[in-house]
């Protein structure tokens, strides 16, 4: 059962390293409440996480994500609404003596540099 739940945890906060996410839930207490464990107890080896992955077909993982998702829906967990949730990583410069000119619809230009 640990396992599923681990690779639920996973698909939901988008990890692909099964490293990566050992250390990630060791970190978490909500998900390590979520597995069962306690703050002093280690997860499982990353490395029985990658051999229990390959006992199983990935249809079964489909398969149980599918019977998953339709539980929550069912218990109203999850809503009919569409959602959709994107994420990307932007480099950013948030130096105070940093300027950006704008441009706005009707051609003219604004500065948004700050005064000190």
């Amino acid at each position: 059962m640990v396992f599923f739940k681990l690779l639920i945890t996973g698909y939901l906060e988008n990890i692909t390293s099964d490293q990566k996410l050992v250390e990630h839930c060791s970190m978490r207490m909500d998900v390590l409440y979520f597995l069962g464990y306690d703050l002093d107890e280690e997860l499982p080896w990353h490395s029985t996480i990658s051999r229990t992955r390959q006992l199983y077909p990935e249809s079964l993982f489909a398969t149980l994500f599918n019977k998953v998702f339709a539980l929550c829906v069912d218990s109203g967990m999850v809503s009919s609404h569409t959602q959709a949730v994107d994420s990307a990583p932007i480099k950013v410069n948030t130096s105070m003596e940093s300027r950006r000119i704008w441009k706005n619809l009707d051609g003219s230009t604004r500065n948004t540099s700050l005064a000190i």
